[in-house]
């Protein structure tokens, strides 16, 4: 029942990915809106599956920050289902607003036997991003202009999201990219030409329109970042620990690639999406650097092809790490090593 200060803001059906409309929202809002205060209170959500379920959900002052379900400034209070603890069914989201750190904070109830449970730890992750496949969520923010990335994941005996690690975030596009360009290396149907475009498109300066450009064979392709010729080829000798050269006037004609000019900037050219890619699960501190995991991932049927593991070593070369190739190490879907 609705108290005496209180009136119906809205209705609206809750979407959930891949599945029928099942979960019915009231919002409920102060006839006045008190200073300081949001003036949405709390909401009454409907589930109809096997049967009727329903929760109320209310939120906390502005002035108790410590409370559950905080809600931060930029909050419109969206609500959507998505399965983010990964047992199949879909959990109720609802938004929390923006933190100081410049991160999305949701809570989260978690879908239990036709039930949904507050679960107040997944207010831990900030601007989260599921990795199904991996069972994994990132999670980042920024903390005095550094950006950070955080990896979390879902614990069941626990019934909490638990950290496994954190990382700058600049580390975690790095790491990634050595996990992809191994994969590369590994593979009959990739050639050095998507290493190239891969090692621009990331720390290369991003054009503010892309370029129409006339390669060798005298096709069209499109420019959209540049990199020095000179950071590029560093970045094979000093981090991926492979010698390469470019020549200005070098250009591919593959489906992605680089162009090099006579300004002395690599570009990278047009671009594909291909149906592998590397997400990071893990790193661990030891003795002689950073030990990185990735799986790699094939993007259609969400399954994982291999396990990859290697060690970036600290560098004082530009880009921070150098990779010891030694340590690298392929396990696919099957546990044999490669």
């Amino acid at each position: 029942m609705l108290e005496d200060d209180e009136e119906i803001e809205a209705c609206e059906w809750v979407s959930g990915f891949n599945e029928e409309q099942n979960c019915f929202r009231v919002r409920i809002c102060y006839k006045e809106e008190p200073e300081n205060e949001y003036k949405h209170k709390r909401d009454f959500f409907v589930f109809r599956e096997n049967e009727l379920t329903s929760i109320i959900v209310d939120y906390p002052s502005k002035s108790d920050y410590d409370a559950p379900r905080y809600v931060y400034d930029a909050n419109d209070f969206a609500a959507y289902k998505e399965d983010v603890n990964f047992d199949g069914y879909n959990d109720l989201l609802i938004h929390l607003g923006c933190t100081s750190g410049g991160g999305d904070c949701w809570c989260a109830y978690l879908y239990e036997n036709g039930n949904y449970v507050y679960n107040e730890s997944f207010e831990k992750i900030s601007n989260y991003k599921t990795e199904p496949a991996c069972g994994i969520i990132y999670s980042t923010y920024t903390s005095q202009g550094t950006g950070i990335e955080k990896i979390f994941k879902y614990d069941e005996s626990e019934n909490e999201f638990v950290e496994i690690c954190e990382l700058k975030e600049k580390d975690g596009a790095l790491f990634t990219l050595i996990a992809d360009l191994i994969v590369y290396d590994n593979s009959e149907y990739f050639n050095e030409d998507e290493k190239d475009y891969s090692i621009v498109q990331l720390f290369g300066e991003q054009l503010d329109e892309y370029e129409e450009f006339v390669n060798k064979d005298g096709y069209p392709v499109y420019l959209y970042a540049k990199m020095p010729i000179e950071d590029l080829e560093k970045f094979y000798s000093d981090v991926y620990q492979e010698k390469r050269t470019f020549e200005v006037g070098y250009d591919t004609t593959t489906e992605c690639g680089i162009v090099c000019k006579e300004d002395g900037f690599a570009y990278s050219s047009n671009g594909i999406g291909w149906g592998e890619y590397c997400a990071l699960t893990d790193v661990e501190d030891i003795n002689s650097g950073i030990k990185v995991y990735c799986d790699e991932i094939n993007a259609f049927d969400g399954l994982c092809y291999s396990k990859i593991s290697f060690i970036m070593a600290p560098s004082d070369n530009k880009f921070g790490y150098s990779l010891k190739r030694d340590s690298i190490k392929i396990e696919d879907k099957t546990g044999d090593d490669k």
